[in-house]
Protein backbone atom coordinates (compact mmCIF):
# COMPACT_ATOMS: atom_id res chain seq x y z
CA UNK A 1 0.00 0.00 0.00
CA UNK A 2 1.54 3.26 -1.10
CA UNK A 3 -0.97 5.86 0.05
CA UNK A 4 0.61 8.73 1.96
CA UNK A 5 -2.20 10.37 3.89
CA UNK A 6 -2.09 13.12 6.51
CA UNK A 7 -3.43 10.93 9.31
CA UNK A 8 -7.19 11.17 8.77
CA UNK A 9 -9.46 10.17 11.63
CA UNK A 10 -10.25 6.46 11.61
CA UNK A 11 -13.09 6.71 14.08
CA UNK A 12 -16.06 6.48 11.73
CA UNK A 13 -19.60 7.71 12.35
CA UNK A 14 -21.16 4.29 12.70
CA UNK A 15 -24.72 5.55 12.28
CA UNK A 16 -24.13 5.85 8.52
CA UNK A 17 -24.33 2.04 8.28
CA UNK A 18 -27.80 0.55 8.32
CA UNK A 19 -26.88 -2.98 9.32
CA UNK A 20 -25.61 -3.78 12.80
CA UNK A 21 -23.29 -6.48 11.47
CA UNK A 22 -21.54 -3.94 9.22
CA UNK A 23 -21.25 -1.49 12.12
CA UNK A 24 -19.70 -4.31 14.14
CA UNK A 25 -17.10 -4.81 11.41
CA UNK A 26 -16.23 -1.11 11.22
CA UNK A 27 -16.11 -0.87 15.02
CA UNK A 28 -13.83 -3.90 15.23
CA UNK A 29 -11.29 -2.47 12.82
CA UNK A 30 -11.44 1.24 13.51
CA UNK A 31 -12.61 1.92 17.07
CA UNK A 32 -10.17 3.11 19.71
CA UNK A 33 -7.32 0.98 20.92
CA UNK A 34 -7.93 -0.53 24.32
CA UNK A 35 -4.26 -1.08 25.07
CA UNK A 36 -1.50 1.50 25.44
CA UNK A 37 1.08 -0.22 23.24
CA UNK A 38 3.65 2.54 23.67
CA UNK A 39 3.55 2.06 27.44
CA UNK A 40 4.27 -1.64 27.04
CA UNK A 41 6.67 -1.26 24.13
CA UNK A 42 4.51 -3.66 22.13
CA UNK A 43 3.81 -3.54 18.37
CA UNK A 44 0.21 -2.61 17.59
CA UNK A 45 -1.44 -2.02 14.24
CA UNK A 46 -0.48 1.51 13.25
CA UNK A 47 -3.37 3.97 13.01
CA UNK A 48 -1.90 5.47 9.85
CA UNK A 49 -1.99 2.06 8.19
CA UNK A 50 -5.55 1.43 9.35
CA UNK A 51 -6.58 4.83 7.98
CA UNK A 52 -5.12 3.90 4.61
CA UNK A 53 -7.08 0.67 4.68
CA UNK A 54 -10.26 2.56 5.58
CA UNK A 55 -9.94 4.99 2.70
CA UNK A 56 -9.48 2.11 0.26
CA UNK A 57 -12.37 -0.03 1.49
CA UNK A 58 -15.04 2.64 1.95
CA UNK A 59 -16.76 1.69 -1.36
CA UNK A 60 -16.67 -2.01 -0.38
CA UNK A 61 -18.18 -1.16 3.03
CA UNK A 62 -20.98 0.75 1.33
CA UNK A 63 -21.67 -2.25 -0.93
CA UNK A 64 -21.63 -4.57 2.08
CA UNK A 65 -24.15 -2.34 3.84
CA UNK A 66 -26.44 -2.72 0.81
CA UNK A 67 -26.13 -6.51 1.01
CA UNK A 68 -24.44 -7.91 4.12
CA UNK A 69 -25.08 -11.53 3.12
CA UNK A 70 -21.38 -12.42 2.56
CA UNK A 71 -20.47 -11.13 6.01
CA UNK A 72 -23.41 -12.85 7.68
CA UNK A 73 -22.45 -16.15 6.02
CA UNK A 74 -18.83 -15.72 7.09
CA UNK A 75 -19.85 -15.24 10.71
CA UNK A 76 -22.23 -18.20 10.53
CA UNK A 77 -19.31 -20.44 9.51
CA UNK A 78 -17.55 -19.85 12.86
CA UNK A 79 -16.60 -22.90 14.89
CA UNK A 80 -18.26 -21.47 17.99
CA UNK A 81 -20.47 -18.61 19.15
CA UNK A 82 -17.67 -17.05 21.20
CA UNK A 83 -17.53 -13.29 20.78
CA UNK A 84 -13.77 -13.46 20.34
CA UNK A 85 -14.12 -15.66 17.27
CA UNK A 86 -16.80 -13.39 15.79
CA UNK A 87 -14.53 -10.41 16.38
CA UNK A 88 -11.64 -12.17 14.66
CA UNK A 89 -13.81 -12.99 11.66
CA UNK A 90 -15.05 -9.41 11.45
CA UNK A 91 -11.46 -8.13 11.40
CA UNK A 92 -10.39 -10.68 8.79
CA UNK A 93 -13.40 -9.98 6.59
CA UNK A 94 -12.84 -6.24 6.75
CA UNK A 95 -9.14 -6.43 5.90
CA UNK A 96 -9.85 -8.75 2.97
CA UNK A 97 -12.06 -6.08 1.44
CA UNK A 98 -8.77 -4.43 0.52
CA UNK A 99 -7.45 -5.77 -2.81
CA UNK A 100 -3.85 -5.81 -1.58
CA UNK A 101 -4.50 -7.96 1.52
CA UNK A 102 -4.47 -11.77 1.34
CA UNK A 103 -5.42 -13.97 4.28
CA UNK A 104 -3.01 -16.91 4.40
CA UNK A 105 -4.01 -18.57 7.66
CA UNK A 106 -6.39 -18.19 10.58
CA UNK A 107 -5.85 -19.72 14.04
CA UNK A 108 -2.64 -21.34 12.89
CA UNK A 109 -1.13 -23.45 15.70
CA UNK A 110 2.65 -23.36 16.06
CA UNK A 111 4.12 -26.58 17.41
CA UNK A 112 7.54 -27.34 18.77
CA UNK A 113 7.70 -31.10 18.73
CA UNK A 114 4.59 -32.35 20.53
CA UNK A 115 4.02 -29.04 22.34
CA UNK A 116 1.93 -26.17 21.01
CA UNK A 117 3.79 -22.94 21.73
CA UNK A 118 1.06 -20.62 20.49
CA UNK A 119 -1.40 -19.79 17.74
CA UNK A 120 -1.32 -17.06 15.10
CA UNK A 121 -4.78 -15.51 14.92
CA UNK A 122 -4.49 -13.98 11.44
CA UNK A 123 -1.57 -14.33 9.02
CA UNK A 124 -1.71 -11.87 6.14
CA UNK A 125 0.29 -11.13 3.03
CA UNK A 126 0.34 -7.45 2.00
CA UNK A 127 1.12 -6.70 -1.60
CA UNK A 128 4.65 -5.31 -1.94
CA UNK A 129 5.72 -6.24 1.62
CA UNK A 130 8.85 -8.31 2.23
CA UNK A 131 7.39 -10.06 5.27
CA UNK A 132 4.02 -11.28 6.49
CA UNK A 133 1.74 -9.61 9.02
CA UNK A 134 0.62 -11.69 12.02
CA UNK A 135 -2.26 -10.02 13.87
CA UNK A 136 -3.14 -11.01 17.42
CA UNK A 137 -6.81 -10.05 17.78
CA UNK A 138 -8.53 -9.52 21.09
CA UNK A 139 -11.81 -7.97 22.19
CA UNK A 140 -12.21 -7.57 25.92
CA UNK A 141 -14.51 -5.97 28.48
CA UNK A 142 -13.28 -5.34 32.01
CA UNK A 143 -14.92 -4.04 35.18
CA UNK A 144 -12.84 -1.83 37.44
CA UNK A 145 -12.79 -1.80 41.25
CA UNK A 146 -15.16 0.55 43.03
CA UNK A 147 -12.22 2.57 44.43
CA UNK A 148 -10.68 3.10 40.98
CA UNK A 149 -7.48 1.16 41.73
CA UNK A 150 -5.44 0.99 38.47
CA UNK A 151 -3.87 -2.38 39.34
CA UNK A 152 -4.78 -4.68 36.39
CA UNK A 153 -5.04 -7.64 38.76
CA UNK A 154 -8.19 -6.05 40.24
CA UNK A 155 -9.93 -5.58 36.88
CA UNK A 156 -12.25 -8.47 36.09
CA UNK A 157 -14.25 -9.57 33.09
CA UNK A 158 -17.99 -10.33 33.29
CA UNK A 159 -16.63 -13.81 33.92
CA UNK A 160 -14.64 -13.06 37.10
CA UNK A 161 -12.05 -15.69 36.20
CA UNK A 162 -10.93 -13.41 33.34
CA UNK A 163 -8.41 -10.98 34.89
CA UNK A 164 -6.85 -8.11 33.00
CA UNK A 165 -3.31 -8.77 34.21
CA UNK A 166 -3.45 -12.37 32.97
CA UNK A 167 -4.79 -11.22 29.61
CA UNK A 168 -1.94 -8.74 29.18
CA UNK A 169 0.62 -11.43 29.98
CA UNK A 170 -0.93 -13.75 27.41
CA UNK A 171 -0.84 -11.00 24.81
CA UNK A 172 2.83 -10.36 25.54
CA UNK A 173 3.61 -14.02 24.86
CA UNK A 174 1.55 -14.08 21.68
CA UNK A 175 3.32 -11.02 20.27
CA UNK A 176 6.66 -12.81 20.66
CA UNK A 177 5.48 -15.78 18.59
CA UNK A 178 6.86 -14.54 15.28
CA UNK A 179 10.36 -14.65 16.77
CA UNK A 180 10.03 -18.20 18.08
CA UNK A 181 12.24 -20.76 16.28
CA UNK A 182 9.22 -23.05 15.80
CA UNK A 183 7.35 -20.27 13.97
CA UNK A 184 10.32 -19.57 11.72
CA UNK A 185 10.66 -23.28 10.96
CA UNK A 186 6.94 -23.57 10.11
CA UNK A 187 7.07 -20.56 7.80
CA UNK A 188 10.14 -21.95 6.07
CA UNK A 189 8.42 -25.30 5.49
CA UNK A 190 5.49 -23.44 3.91
CA UNK A 191 7.83 -21.48 1.66
CA UNK A 192 6.80 -18.24 3.38
CA UNK A 193 8.87 -15.27 4.53
CA UNK A 194 9.25 -14.15 8.13
CA UNK A 195 6.34 -12.49 9.93
CA UNK A 196 5.99 -9.42 12.11
CA UNK A 197 3.45 -9.38 14.92
CA UNK A 198 0.91 -6.66 15.62
CA UNK A 199 -1.77 -6.44 18.29
CA UNK A 200 -5.35 -5.36 17.60
CA UNK A 201 -7.15 -5.05 20.93
CA UNK A 202 -10.60 -3.51 21.10
CA UNK A 203 -13.15 -3.37 23.87
CA UNK A 204 -14.51 -1.26 26.66
CA UNK A 205 -13.66 -0.56 30.30
CA UNK A 206 -16.48 -0.29 32.80
CA UNK A 207 -15.91 1.96 35.82
CA UNK A 208 -18.19 2.24 38.84
CA UNK A 209 -21.07 4.58 38.07
CA UNK A 210 -19.88 7.06 40.71
CA UNK A 211 -16.88 8.08 38.60
CA UNK A 212 -17.30 6.31 35.29
CA UNK A 213 -16.95 9.34 33.01
CA UNK A 214 -13.66 10.55 34.47
CA UNK A 215 -11.89 7.58 36.07
CA UNK A 216 -8.37 6.84 34.80
CA UNK A 217 -7.51 3.69 32.90
CA UNK A 218 -5.84 0.74 34.61
CA UNK A 219 -2.08 0.49 34.17
CA UNK A 220 -1.09 -0.26 30.59
CA UNK A 221 -4.43 0.58 28.97
CA UNK A 222 -5.25 3.60 26.83
CA UNK A 223 -6.40 6.76 28.56
CA UNK A 224 -8.91 7.51 25.78
CA UNK A 225 -10.48 4.05 25.95
CA UNK A 226 -14.14 3.43 25.29
CA UNK A 227 -15.82 3.48 28.65
CA UNK A 228 -18.98 2.37 30.36
CA UNK A 229 -20.32 2.02 33.91
CA UNK A 230 -21.27 -0.70 36.32
CA UNK A 231 -23.53 -0.80 39.37
CA UNK A 232 -24.69 -3.44 41.78
CA UNK A 233 -28.23 -4.67 41.22
CA UNK A 234 -29.63 -2.75 44.20
CA UNK A 235 -27.88 0.48 43.16
CA UNK A 236 -29.55 0.68 39.76
CA UNK A 237 -32.65 2.61 40.80
CA UNK A 238 -30.60 5.36 42.49
CA UNK A 239 -29.45 7.06 39.30
CA UNK A 240 -31.72 5.86 36.49
CA UNK A 241 -32.68 8.74 34.19
CA UNK A 242 -36.50 8.65 33.95
CA UNK A 243 -36.27 9.95 30.36
CA UNK A 244 -34.14 7.01 29.25
CA UNK A 245 -35.10 3.65 27.84
CA UNK A 246 -33.11 0.47 28.25
CA UNK A 247 -32.10 -2.47 26.09
CA UNK A 248 -30.73 -5.70 27.53
CA UNK A 249 -27.78 -6.59 25.30
CA UNK A 250 -26.97 -10.14 24.33
CA UNK A 251 -23.23 -10.88 24.27
CA UNK A 252 -23.33 -10.77 20.46
CA UNK A 253 -24.41 -7.10 20.73
CA UNK A 254 -21.48 -5.95 22.86
CA UNK A 255 -19.46 -4.49 19.96
CA UNK A 256 -20.83 -1.47 18.06
CA UNK A 257 -23.32 0.86 19.77
CA UNK A 258 -27.01 0.58 18.94
CA UNK A 259 -28.60 3.22 16.73
CA UNK A 260 -32.04 4.13 15.47
CA UNK A 261 -31.75 1.63 12.58
CA UNK A 262 -31.80 -1.33 14.96
CA UNK A 263 -35.00 -3.22 15.61
CA UNK A 264 -35.05 -3.31 19.41
CA UNK A 265 -37.77 -3.22 22.04
CA UNK A 266 -36.50 -0.94 24.80
CA UNK A 267 -37.82 -0.96 28.33
CA UNK A 268 -38.86 2.12 30.24
CA UNK A 269 -37.67 2.64 33.82
CA UNK A 270 -40.66 0.81 35.27
CA UNK A 271 -40.20 -2.20 33.00
CA UNK A 272 -36.48 -2.41 33.82
CA UNK A 273 -37.12 -2.23 37.57
CA UNK A 274 -39.48 -5.19 37.27
CA UNK A 275 -36.95 -7.16 35.25
CA UNK A 276 -34.12 -6.52 37.69
CA UNK A 277 -35.84 -8.80 40.21
CA UNK A 278 -35.90 -11.70 37.73
CA UNK A 279 -33.57 -14.68 37.42
CA UNK A 280 -31.78 -12.95 34.51
CA UNK A 281 -30.04 -10.52 36.87
CA UNK A 282 -28.45 -13.26 38.95
CA UNK A 283 -25.53 -12.89 36.54
CA UNK A 284 -23.90 -9.76 35.03
CA UNK A 285 -26.26 -8.09 32.56
CA UNK A 286 -25.15 -5.53 29.97
CA UNK A 287 -27.57 -2.65 29.32
CA UNK A 288 -27.67 0.08 26.70
CA UNK A 289 -29.15 3.40 27.82
CA UNK A 290 -31.23 4.85 24.98
CA UNK A 291 -32.18 8.51 24.72
CA UNK A 292 -34.05 9.85 21.67
CA UNK A 293 -33.41 6.65 19.76
CA UNK A 294 -29.63 6.65 20.16
CA UNK A 295 -27.40 4.83 22.60
CA UNK A 296 -26.12 7.30 25.19
CA UNK A 297 -24.18 4.92 27.41
CA UNK A 298 -23.85 1.29 28.30
CA UNK A 299 -23.05 -0.55 31.45
CA UNK A 300 -23.29 -3.69 33.53
CA UNK A 301 -25.65 -4.46 36.35
CA UNK A 302 -23.90 -6.93 38.65
CA UNK A 303 -25.28 -9.41 41.15
CA UNK A 304 -24.50 -8.32 44.65
CA UNK A 305 -21.85 -10.96 45.30
CA UNK A 306 -19.75 -9.83 42.35
CA UNK A 307 -20.34 -6.13 43.05
CA UNK A 308 -19.01 -6.60 46.59
CA UNK A 309 -15.82 -8.22 45.26
CA UNK A 310 -15.14 -5.11 43.19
Amino acid sequence: MTLNLARPCCHQDLTQYRHKVVRDLVWSLFSRDLIDCERHGWPCLEEDWLCQVLVEILPALAALDEDPTPLIEDLAAARSTRLGESFERLVAHGLQLHPEVELLARNQPIRDGNATVGEIDLLLRLEGADDLLAIETSVKFYLGPRDGDPDPARWLGPNPEDRLDARLERLRRQLALCEHPATRAWLQRQGLPACRARALMRGRLFHHRGHWDEAPAPEGLAGDHLRGWWVGRHELAEWMDPRAQWVVLDRSDWLAPLCCNDQVQPLDATGLKRLVDSRLFRQPVCLAEIVEGQERSRGFVLPEGMAQKL
